[in-house]
């Protein structure tokens, strides 16, 4: 699928692809996705090239791998960032992850339930950027992994900011193959 502006895609069940070819799926400005199941799966993701992505899965996770930088939140707005109520969320970028949603509880919200959010930054300029003051990722039942080819950089500078990685699982992971995690 192909545009130059906003794809929207809903479903009852899964959003799912039908070969296992790594070309994109979907090519657009933006990418809005709602499914009644999961969005990609395990061990399949949805290949998208898009600058702007948001998505929710009501179960099954979200699984997705961009072509590019990408920025998390700014689509449409009845969708607040990347969230799930019943499964993983996974989400790599052959370029830097841009974290930008303020309207919701976190910009990227795993599900109460075991839900782990993995982020990949693929590429040694590649970075994790969130710089609105808001919750960045909160997986409540499970684990946060961050990993970037450069930096991970969370917040604004200065105190004070609601910048978090929140999880009650079992522990949060960030490796920043060359620069700081700040």
């Amino acid at each position: 699928m192909r545009s130059d502006g906003i794809v929207t895609l809903a479903a009852n069940g899964s959003i799912t692809e039908g070969g296992t070819d790594a070309a994109p799926d979907i090519v657009a400005a933006g990418i809005a996705l709602r499914a009644g199941g999961g969005i990609g799966t395990p061990t399949n993701a949805i290949e998208t090239q898009t600058t702007f992505i948001e998505g929710f899965s009501a179960a099954g996770g979200i699984n997705i791998a961009n072509i590019g930088q990408i920025q998390i939140g700014g689509v449409v707005a009845a969708l607040t960032g990347l969230s799930d109520s019943g499964g993983d969320i996974k989400l790599s970028a052959v370029g830097s992850i841009f974290l930008n949603d303020t309207d919701g509880a976190a910009m990227i919200q795993g599900a109460i339930t075991s839900s782990n959010v993995t982020l990949t930054a693929i590429g040694a300029l590649s970075d994790i950027y969130a710089v609105a003051d808001a919750k960045v990722v909160q997986a409540p039942g499970g684990t946060i992994t961050l990993n970037a080819g450069r930096d991970i950089l969370i917040g604004p500078s200065g105190t004070n900011y609601d910048n978090d990685l929140l999880a009650t699982g079992d522990k949060i992971t960030t490796k920043a193959a060359v620069g700081p995690v700040t």
